[in-house]
């Protein structure tokens, strides 16, 4: 989400969740857990365009403690 966000492109809507799941390597299942958590947490939203980052330094020190 970082990378399309800096690019203006954004995520498609949970149709293409097993097409990410697949690019991270991980199950859909699993995808979508992690995409639920994160809009839990605030940090991205699910919009009619698909998924957008509403904070993106938050997004980053969310990541960075995960790494």
């Amino acid at each position: 989400l970082l990378v399309r966000n800096q690019t203006d492109t954004l995520l498609g809507g949970f149709d293409k969740v097993n097409q990410e799941a697949e690019r991270f390597g991980t199950s859909g299942r699993v995808y979508r857990r992690a995409v639920k958590d994160l809009i839990d947490k605030g940090l991205i939203a699910k919009t009619d365009n698909g998924l957008a980052i509403l904070d993106e330094m938050a997004l980053k020190a969310f990541i960075d403690s995960h790494e």
